[in-house]
């Protein structure tokens, strides 16, 4: 079990601790805030290239390698704190998009690029079932039956590149800033 609160040399330890000197810790800061949730969660918007408006990381303050690391204090608020961030972005969505509700919101723990375990949580509006998603590179497109495509999630990452990809939902600093704004009075947060 990995129970160091904090490695120098990993990125995810920086988010937590806000090492502005981070390259990646300074973009994620234009984008919004950093929000710690109770002791033992941080959540901000991803700013990597798969993203889009809603999708967030959440991950542990302290540095964890693996699920199996978590504390029973850390294990027992995950839940918790993920379906407070699921009913915070419903809450959004019904607010700025009330014609494209949330139909669900992934969550999913890809770390491969990161030894700070770290899960993403992403929205899917309705609307996107009716994308083409591009699934060879960016210039194939497929129609996707949906009948036969499910789950969809697997391909969720491929949306924002998809030539008929709501604008509304493309990730841009304003309205980053403002959900995060949101999701800061709907979270019992404080900013870390």
């Amino acid at each position: 079990m990995n129970t160091k609160s904090r490695n120098k040399k990993c990125l995810g330890c920086d988010i937590s601790h806000r090492k502005r000197a981070n390259e990646r810790v300074a973009k994620i800061l234009a984008y919004g805030d950093i929000l710690r949730l109770g002791d033992n969660w941080i959540l901000h918007h991803s700013t990597g290239d798969e993203g889009f408006l809603g999708w967030l990381v959440l991950q542990p303050y302290k540095h964890r390698r693996n699920l199996c690391d978590f504390s029973r204090e850390e294990a027992r608020e995950f839940g918790e704190v993920v379906g407070m961030i699921e009913k915070s972005l419903d809450a959004y969505w019904r607010k700025e998009f009330p014609e494209d509700p949330l139909e669900r919101v992934y969550v999913a723990c890809f770390y491969e690029s990161s030894s700070h375990l770290h899960l993403h949580i992403v929205p899917r509006p309705k609307s996107f079932e009716d994308l083409h998603v591009c699934t060879k590179s960016c210039s194939v497109f497929e129609d996707i039956d949906v009948t036969a495509a499910w789950p969809y999630g697997w391909r969720i990452y491929l949306a924002h590149g998809c030539h008929q990809f709501p604008d509304r939902y493309r990730r841009d600093k304003q309205k980053t800033m403002e959900l995060m704004a949101f999701l800061k009075t709907k979270l019992p947060s404080e900013r870390c």
